[in-house]
């Protein structure tokens, strides 16, 4: 998806040039790694402390841009217009309808000659295709709707078209790849984005829960490892390239499964492995790909089993957490949504 999402999100001229953040980011990450050669000379720990929280500060306003964000409106309107639209309307649009649904909402209030035109993706084939082939037949969407989410689901796009400016990007936004968040995260989602109907204050206020998840995770650092971690973690986030915040910035509910993961690598170590297990299943569940988390653990407990012939009480606590989770999460899926 991302090809559109960081084009569009930069507007007017930015407070701080890409060249100049660049400059910064690495200014910050070479004082951090002198700091971890001058610390081995045995630095005043006083002075070694202010030394991490300035370097942290830094690199967390880094990653901001000086807090003075490139994201129009401080959301990601490509990104909420999947994941708001999918997430609330998920019973009605499954995982296939989404491009279906809107071209069809957009028809229905006075754009029919744009949509015959569009392009958008058939998320059932993964092709492109000419929208008008759905307008010949719009009850093959509305029939999953009642009529008062159909209104409510109208007045949503009608909303997202406007603030996406009506043109090229909005079409483009159709071309994408849909809607793909998984089952659980959907059942955690869902009850979020109905909380009011589609607005700046609605998904400034969406955009706003990530920040809090990320400053939790180095909350969860600190608690487990001791502030020395953190500071390090925040230095690392704040001046990495690979996930700068227009990747993600502004979007919904990205940083669950990090705080998730974090906080059970942090449970383990503080030796709570039941709820570690919870936590490191929940990340995948919310993800798939942190599922990669549990390969360390089951190696370790393997190893374990080889040499004692037995499992530890603490492997069994983590290995229960896991299943438990992963028991209720999928069950609760099922039950709510279906799927």
């Amino acid at each position: 998806r991302q090809s559109g999402m960081r084009v569009a999100v930069i507007h007017g001229s930015p407070a701080v040039t890409d060249t100049q953040l660049r400059i910064c980011k690495v200014v910050i990450a070479a004082l951090g790694c002198m700091f971890l050669l001058w610390r081995e000379h045995r630095a005043h720990p006083r002075w070694a402390a202010a030394f991490r929280l300035t370097l942290a500060a830094a690199a967390v306003g880094a990653y901001f841009h000086g807090f003075a964000l490139p994201i129009e409106r401080y959301y990601h309107r490509w990104e909420m217009f999947h994941y708001y639209l999918g997430a609330k309307y998920a019973s009605e649009l499954g995982y296939t309808r989404l491009y279906q649904c809107v071209a069809i909402a957009d028809a229905q209030t006075g754009y029919a000659p744009q949509v015959s035109v569009r392009r958008a993706r058939d998320l059932t084939t993964d092709e492109l295709i000419r929208a008008q082939i759905w307008l010949r037949d719009p009850t093959a969407c509305k029939r999953h709707f009642s009529g008062a989410r159909w209104s409510d689901f109208t007045r949503d796009v009608s909303w997202f078209r406007e603030a996406a400016g009506g043109g090229a990007w909005w079409e483009q936004m159709q071309q994408d790849h849909g809607y793909n968040a998984s089952p659980i995260w959907t059942m955690i989602a869902r009850p979020l984005a109905s909380l009011a109907p589609a607005s700046d204050q609605t998904l400034r206020a969406l955009a706003a829960i990530d920040p809090l998840l990320m400053a939790a995770c180095l909350v969860a650092l600190g608690w487990a490892f001791g502030f020395e971690i953190a500071a390090l973690a925040a230095l690392f986030w704040g001046t990495q390239a690979a996930a700068e915040v227009i990747w993600t910035g502004g979007a919904f509910l990205r940083q669950d499964w990090l705080l998730c993961a974090v906080l059970g690598v942090a449970l383990l170590k503080r030796r709570r492995p039941f709820t570690a297990g919870v936590l490191l299943t929940a990340a995948g569940l919310l993800r798939v790909f942190p599922l990669l988390l549990w390969a360390g653990p089951l190696l370790v407990i393997g190893a374990s089993m080889l040499r004692n012939r037995r499992i530890s009480q603490l492997h069994r606590r983590l290995l229960a957490g896991g299943a438990l989770c992963a028991l209720i999460s999928l069950g609760a899926s099922v039950a709510t949504q279906g799927s």
